[in-house]
């Protein structure tokens, strides 16, 4: 299709270009906004035909913004009832624009065959927010938004910054046609104070915003952008204890030597670890590197039981780790019982500004040994000449980490009489005052045989969604901070 505003082809853009009264239009789209303009221009009493040209898609653009399958089928019914022709699954297959479209229409030939003329042809087939360019999503204002570009809001229309509103196509929400100034008249009433709220903690905010899907879609989304395949922390480690049960590690067998940051913000992980197999032996270090060597580790696997063949079994996991918050940005999170965000890992945040800074010091220094030896394995691990991200400095530092414990436990095993795993990834401080974990591998040693166990662990968790989990978790968190008889303004549309 060739848009020109002049011969009666207009796209979501140029319609406002129109300088005609058309008696006839002809929309054509799988958007919401494509229903706002078949509304708004039948309400002006111009004869509208509305294409759904792809009802999949529309469907699912229709989900992604938290319309749900009744709330569409009313507004149908509503342009149904103010004239409006509504067909499905067609497409254009030709147009014959015109020299004086007001007097003689346009021509349109679609894919099933049929002709229709009209005074003006408007296709929406898509709209992306124009919000990437503003700078929002920097650290000094911490605007999230999804993978598409949409500004993230709760039903307050606040973004995840504190204070700062957003309303309009921006938000890619799911308005109801000619409402877009109300959402401009709601948003300054709650920015300017003046409609009472409830004064609300960040994991009450947090949870308010994650209730809705469209919110919950685009931080699962941003997440597993930066982390694929990124699960929740009790997830993984549930999923990987049931892997590694198939191949006779288990609590009984077995004995868990780990390594995550000392920091009490990763705590959680070894926690629900010892829960299910009992105390493990740490070997961690500095940000979750090992730099214990194989005295140490020989000390842990000292514990371990033998079965009747003689075996002695390890599992390790080892992992560096990252905030990750609701505002994704690299480093930094909101955590409960705090004002503002957590950092982390603080080592790595070191680094990068040391390099940033151009003022690093690779030599040892004895009164912080740990520090210098984490930052001279981090540089051997990054391109010499460009300033990394957090987030490359911690995937360089997984790759460290990996390394370290492979190299140990291969100098200090003998593969005749032990079997081993070793379980790495990222831990990751998210939303929800939840930990989250990108699994990096999963290799048994066995015999001298190394084999990848991450097509077992990828079979068992495929059914999981960071999304619907999310969403889940947000709920559940709502409905526990209402029973104190605090109903905060996040139940606004809510159905619980």
């Amino acid at each position: 299709v060739v848009y020109n505003s002049e011969k009666g082809v207009f796209n979501g853009d140029s319609i406002q270009d129109l300088n005609y009264f058309p008696n006839t239009m002809t929309i054509v789209g799988n958007a919401l906004t494509a229903l706002e303009y078949a509304y708004s221009f039948s309400a002006l009493g111009t004869k509208v035909t509305l294409i759904i040209s792809n009802r999949v898609a529309f469907t699912l653009a229709l989900s992604r913004a938290n319309v749900s399958p009744d709330d569409c089928s009313r507004l149908m019914v509503q342009l149904e009832d103010k004239g409006v022709i509504i067909m499905y699954n067609d497409g254009i297959a030709s147009v014959d624009a015109s020299r004086n479209p007001k007097e003689t229409p346009v021509v349109i030939r679609l894919d099933s065959g049929n002709t229709i003329e009209t005074n003006a042809l408007v296709t929406i087939l898509g709209r992306v927010a124009n919000a990437g360019s503003m700078g929002l999503e920097s650290d000094a204002v911490g605007v999230a938004c999804n993978t598409e570009g949409s500004v993230l809001i709760d039903h307050n229309l606040e973004t995840t910054a504190s204070g700062v509103y957003a309303s309009g196509d921006v938000v890619g929400g799911p308005w109801i046609p000619n409402n877009g100034l109300d959402q401009v008249h709601s948003a300054v009433v709650r920015m300017f104070g003046l409609e009472t709220m409830a004064v609300r903690s960040m994991s009450e905010r947090q949870a308010g915003f994650l209730t809705k899907s469209l919110n919950s879609n685009g931080y699962a989304s941003k997440m597993d952008e930066a982390f694929p395949g990124v699960v929740s922390e009790e997830v993984f480690i549930e999923t990987m204890t049931r892997v590694v049960g198939k191949y006779g590690f288990n609590p009984e067998s077995s004995i868990n030597l780990v390594s995550t940051c000392r920091e009490k913000i990763c705590r959680p992980f070894t926690e629900k670890l010892n829960s299910m197999w009992g105390q493990h032996f740490n070997i961690a270090s500095l940000g979750g590197f090992v730099f214990c060597g194989r005295t140490s580790f020989a000390t842990g696997m000292a514990h371990a039981r033998v079965d009747n063949n003689g075996k002695k079994r390890y599992v390790f996991w080892a992992m560096p780790h990252i905030a990750y918050g609701i505002q994704h940005i690299e480093g930094k999170v909101f955590r409960s019982g705090r004002d503002g965000p957590s950092n982390a890992c603080g080592a790595l945040i070191t680094i990068k500004g040391e390099i940033a800074n151009a003022k690093v010091a690779v030599g040892l220094d004895p009164t912080d040994t740990e520090m210098s030896l984490l930052r001279q394995q981090v540089l051997g691990r990054l391109k010499y000449g460009k300033v990394p991200t957090l987030l490359g400095i911690t995937y360089a530092s997984h790759e460290c980490i990996l390394e370290q414990v492979r190299n140990t436990a291969r100098d200090v095993i003998n593969p005749d009489t032990c079997e081993y795993v070793i379980i790495s990834g990222i831990q990751v401080h998210g939303a929800l005052n939840k930990n989250f974990i990108w699994p990096g591998t999963i290799t048994m040693f066995s015999g001298g045989v190394e084999t990848d166990l991450t097509p077992t662990y990828l079979e068992d968790i495929k059914d999981w969604k960071l999304d619907t989990w999310l969403q889940t978790e947000a709920l559940a968190q709502v409905q526990s901070n209402s029973k104190g008889g605090r109903l905060s303004a996040i139940f606004d549309g809510i159905e619980l």
